[in-house]
């Protein structure tokens, strides 16, 4: 007879944009969170503003470099963390082991600035600001975007994967394979950052 336990297996990998800088300061920031389903994919993004102030493009970058999040020990304007999460159970077929009741999900906290202009900055800021900010939210987007096709092969592995003649074989199979496809994902989120200079070739870039 067959044991039927669930599995579940995560990662949390944080990937952000641009800026180096030491100190950081607290603040109160406001938060956003939103559900939605993608190709059969729950996934919750929350974000998270950082409230920076200035009339001056100047003064806000000093706002992000002084204020942004931390990526380890460098600070960013903006960083993406997400968490990829899947389950299973084990059924029997005959006299093999096979996957059940799969499940894939994902979770992003986006940290990003938020800044309200007062009465006297100048149009150019304004529109300047509109760009950079456009363009940030590109750039962690496309992280994002990256994360969700992991989930998305993670998913369609795991539908896929033969069955074993013990759960315990299957398990470190389905383990295995999802690993390496974060792994590989991983990496293209590397690429990404690399290609797209943190997102300087996207427009991240406010002086």
């Amino acid at each position: 007879m067959l044991r039927i336990p669930i599995r579940s297996f995560s990662l949390l990998i944080q990937f952000s944009v641009f800026w180096v800088l030491q100190s950081c300061a607290d603040t109160s920031p406001a938060f956003r969170s939103r559900w939605e389903t993608q190709d059969g994919i729950p996934v919750v993004i929350d974000s998270i503003y950082y409230a920076i102030s200035g009339s001056t493009l100047e003064e806000l970058q000093v706002e992000m470099e002084r204020l942004g999040p931390k990526d380890g020990t460098i600070q960013r304007y903006a960083t993406t963390e997400y968490d990829i999460r899947w389950t299973y159970r084990f059924r029997p077929k005959g006299q093999r082991c096979t996957l059940g009741q799969i499940e894939v999900g994902a979770r992003f906290l986006v940290r990003l600035p938020l800044w309200s202009p007062q009465k006297t900055v100048t149009p150019q800021t304004r529109e300047k600001w509109k760009t950079f900010i456009t363009s940030l939210h590109i750039h962690e987007a496309g992280h994002r975007d990256l994360a969700l096709r992991a989930a998305g092969t993670i998913l369609r592995k795991l539908r896929a994967m033969p069955g074993q003649m013990s759960c315990s074989d299957l398990d470190a199979a389905a383990t295995y394979a999802g690993r390496t496809i974060l792994q590989e994902f991983q990496k293209l989120q590397q690429e990404y950052d690399e290609r797209t200079k943190h997102g300087l070739t996207q427009g991240v870039q406010l002086l």
